[in-house]
């Protein structure tokens, strides 16, 4: 059955976003996408572990403070890393 309007409206929205190893161009998005209203969007961010996660991390927290991290415990590669976010949210969100 498709949804309908108010089945749209309703629904959760979510921005997931993966990050590895490359806190320059992390920091460009994080700054891009405050410039616009996030304030009814679930803002989702894995950050594989390198030796720059700590460092991205807080860029994170400091750009949006209520920021759900996934931090998973191995690296997942570029093919996974999205996959396992994207699973972890739809698990979580629904």
């Amino acid at each position: 059955m498709p949804l309908c309007g108010a089945d749209v409206l309703n629904m959760k929205k979510t921005i997931t976003i993966t990050a590895h190893n490359r806190p320059d161009y992390f920091v460009r998005v994080l700054e891009t996408l405050a410039q616009n209203v996030t304030i009814d969007w679930e803002i989702y961010i894995s950050i594989e572990p390198t030796g720059v996660r700590p460092q991205m991390i807080t860029l994170a927290e400091t750009y949006f403070p209520d920021v759900n991290l996934f931090l998973p415990p191995h690296k997942y590669g570029v093919r996974g890393n999205p996959y396992t976010l994207l699973s972890h949210v739809f698990s979580y969100v629904g």
